[in-house]
Order: structure tokens, then sequence, then C-alpha cells
């Protein structure tokens, strides 16, 4: 869990694995879920997908469930008491990438996010889609790797993440290739050409915190 919290942010906290009442336990207070604002099940989840779900609706919280499902709120239900298990109890493997954990049946891996996404470590490109994320490590793999994707892809800041002012937009065209852009200037570099047959692409870099 930190080296995914190390790779998005220095400033999200990983609380712990809690127990989680089942949805039995829902029909009348004071049973509740810890986090109840939003909740989304998807078949892609990772822990980056539902850190960035929670931050782009404003939450200060995220928690993982069943391997795919994302809690989201601002508050800890207030009358609800936690009960903390052991971190080898939130175990189960996201569903959108099984090297993570993505808690466990009525059990939450709970994350604290301070602020939003403020960038990734220096000189870091990646490539999202959907709710997953992933780091591109030379200009070349961006070719293949983005341009597997079928319709319309994204390759780029996740939702929630602010776009650096000392950073560089790179943007995959399908028929003239791969620039780097200044988002301050708006000039542009082509890095790699004849990319053709590849969809719009979005690729960003972060060069400075």
């Amino acid at each position: 869990m930190e080296d995914v919290i190390d790779a998005l942010r220095k400033d999200v906290t990983y609380i712990g694995c809690f127990e989680d009442p089942p949805i039995i336990e829902l029909i009348s207070p004071p049973y509740t879920r810890i986090l109840e604002a939003s909740y989304i099940e998807d078949q892609s989840m990772t822990i980056p997908g539902c850190l960035s779900i929670c931050l782009d609706e404003g939450h200060t919280f995220a928690g993982l469930r069943h391997g795919k499902k994302c809690f989201c709120d601002s508050v800890i239900t207030k009358h609800l008491t936690l009960l903390q298990l052991p971190n080898t109890e939130c175990m189960t493997p996201c569903v959108g990438n099984a090297t993570q954990h993505c808690g466990a049946t009525y059990k939450l891996a709970l994350y604290q996010l301070s602020t939003i996404f403020t960038g990734l470590a220096d000189g870091r490109v990646v490539g999202f889609k959907g709710n997953d994320i992933w780091e591109i490590t030379r200009f070349g793999k961006s070719l293949p790797e983005c341009g597997s994707f079928q319709l319309e892809p994204i390759c780029g800041r996740p939702k929630g993440m602010k776009i650096d002012k000392n950073g560089d937009l790179l943007v995959l065209d399908s028929y003239t290739g791969l620039y780097k852009v200044n988002v301050q200037t708006g000039e542009k570099e082509l890095l790699v050409s004849s990319a053709k047959g590849v969809y719009i692409v979005l690729l960003y870099i972060i060069t400075k915190w």
C-alpha cells in the first residue's frame, strides 16, 4: 500500500483495515457504513482509481471493499464505533490490479486524503484509462501502450490531479506524431513522428513538484 501512496502523492494516509457492516445490518440505525456519501462498484477498480474518484468528488476519506467497491465521504460516520482489524484482513486483490489490495468482504481498507493530487515524481509519464493509472517509462512505449486502445483513449493526468504550471502536456496526434506542449507558452516540440492509425491520446509529464 505504501508504494502506491508514494507513487501518487505524499499526503495520502492509510488509516487501516476496519470491519464494515454487512448490508443486512443497514436496515435500521445505529448500523451504518463507515463511509456513506458515495459508492461505486467497478470491475477495473484499483487503489489509485478509488482515490481519484473520492478526490474528484471533494471527499477526504476513501475506502475499498470486496476488491471492486469504492466508498467516499468527508467524515467517518459519527455514531459508528470503528473496529480495527489486522491489515492482513484487507488483502483481497483489486480486480483492476491484482498486485494491489482492495479491502475484503465487509472489511474496509480506509485512506485519508489531505488534499487533491499535486503531481507525480519528477520526469514520470503516466497513462490513464478508466480509473487505472500506470507509468510509461519512455516515449517509445507510449505508442504501443496507448495506441492499443480502441476508442477515444486518454493517457494523462488522473481525475482530481492539478496540472503543474512547470509541467509539459504531451499530445499524441494520430496523423503527425507525439508532441510536447509547454503549458505556459503553448510552444510544441515533435518527439515522435508518424503515429498513424492511433486515436488522439493525451499524456502528462511532471517536471517539478
